[in-house]
């Protein structure tokens, strides 16, 4: 069993007269990281090979006094009086983890001849709190409200919250709020928000006989299909949220219109477009899953792209607002979620190479049939044969990943015994899906 770390946040929703406390609060804690980072540095050597819990409270014994103890460092309890020991502890995290973080970052500029600019330690961090349970966060047992102790008039003393109804919803339906670890503060828009992390098991199968193999395309969203071990495709379908690209050339057309005019800026244009760039990502990785339960699939599929490279020419936009990295974090959360494996193959010549196993394909203006439409959509085999590239794509991608499963657990002297009969097997860009029917075939008879 593997075990996979999810979050989910909660809205708060807050009243006029307690965002000001909530606030001070954030402020208080902000400059109480502040204090402590200088005091971490200077006393990094004395706990920086103990464990974490000893860390902090190496650090604790150093700041803060108590009735059997002096603190080395009294400044602290002077400045910050009255800090609740458990948010006094979550800022002692916070450091540790700057300080930890900025001196791993300078023993590797040393170690790489200072080469570039010497690592600075920042004192001002944008860090938010945690509220540990108890002493900082009490949760009521239905979870519709909760309370959150906060700085107000320097004093601290618990308010109350109302829990988003549909988020709480969404966190019951997949996990246990019981379980749920420490809230942490964050910014939502305009208001505040609770983030809750929390541990979900999940078994996965030793080895995927179903798979759903996933197409990301410029043209239509995502061309998805159901393969199993043998490459027998049992199910396919085409994403295309056009009503959001409409809305997204819109937007970008009335965007280059307002800079051929002098405006330069438009950063709630911008906001709006990349909202709705977002949208559609969000929209094709639910419907991608959506599919992939239906159809009993152990796997999602997808290319490992690179797009380190700039782009060039009438497509450079395009590429530009394709969230290509986005879709892929977020299908390979919603299929651990779900209890699904998340692997990518070998991106090379999946479009390229015909499925059927006849060779290169030619698409777009180098189509030869006069009465095909010459868009880049459309791709044509050797044989004359018309087909969707998209479409042609994924059955290649689903066929890699049989490939890679089925050679995995062969030795190497059976791999060149296979590579001689099937040729096309030897290179991972040369793989169609034809190559698994022939692997299939000689594994049959072998």
């Amino acid at each position: 069993m593997k075990k996979y770390t999810s979050t989910a946040s909660c809205r708060v929703r807050l009243s006029n007269e307690w965002t000001q406390a909530v606030q001070d609060t954030i402020q208080y804690y902000q400059h109480a990281v502040s204090w402590l980072i200088p005091v971490a540095q200077a006393e990094y050597g004395s706990f920086s090979m103990l464990g974490a819990n000893a860390k902090m409270t190496h650090m604790e014994k150093l700041v803060h006094s108590t009735s059997k103890r002096k603190a080395k460092y009294k400044g602290f309890d002077k400045k910050f009086y009255k800090m609740p020991s458990y948010l006094r502890r979550s800022a002692l995290v916070a450091t540790i983890g700057i300080v930890s973080s900025f001196m791993s970052n300078l023993e590797n500029w040393k170690k790489n001849g200072m080469k570039g600019r010497k690592p600075k330690l920042r004192i001002h961090h944008s860090k938010m709190p945690c509220f540990y349970k108890g002493n900082m966060f009490k949760a009521d047992e239905a979870g519709n409200t909760c309370q959150i102790k906060l700085r107000s008039n320097g004093d601290w003393a618990f308010f109350s919250f109302r829990l988003k109804k549909t988020d709480m919803e969404y966190i019951r339906r997949h996990y246990d709020l019981e379980d749920a670890s420490a809230p942490t503060l964050e910014r939502a828009g305009r208001g505040y928000a609770l983030r809750f992390a929390f541990e979900k098991k999940y078994v996965l199968e030793e080895e995927v006989h179903r798979i759903c193999a996933v197409d990301l395309g410029m043209n239509s969203d995502a061309v998805l299909l159901v393969m199993d071990a043998e490459g027998t495709v049992s199910a396919r379908k085409f994403i295309s949220c056009a009503e959001e690209k409409d809305r997204l050339h819109a937007l970008l057309d009335r965007i280059g219109k307002q800079q051929a005019s002098g405006n330069r800026k438009n950063k709630k244009l911008w906001a709006f477009a990349q909202h709705m760039n977002e949208e559609i990502c969000r929209k094709t990785v639910i419907e991608t899953v959506r599919f992939a339960r239906e159809h009993g699939c152990g796997c999602i599929v997808m290319e490992h792209l690179d797009f380190s490279k700039k782009r060039k020419g009438s497509r450079k936009q395009k590429f530009h607002h394709w969230r290509h990295r986005f879709i892929v974090q977020k299908m390979e959360y919603k299929a651990h979620l779900n209890s699904m494996r998340f692997s990518t193959v070998n991106a090379w010549n999946t479009s390229r190479l015909a499925f059927d196993g006849s060779g290169k394909v030619v698409r777009g203006k180098e189509i030869r049939n006069k009465k095909i439409p010459k868009v880049y959509g459309l791709c044509e085999f050797t044989n004359g044969k018309i087909y969707n590239c998209d479409l042609n794509a994924s059955y290649n991608i689903g066929a890699r990943y049989f490939i890679r499963q089925k050679t995995e657990k062969l030795s190497d002297s059976e791999k060149i015994t296979i590579g001689a009969k099937v040729p096309q097997m030897k290179t991972r860009a040369s793989q169609t899906l034809d190559t698994l029917r022939q692997l299939n075939a000689v594994l049959q008879y072998a």
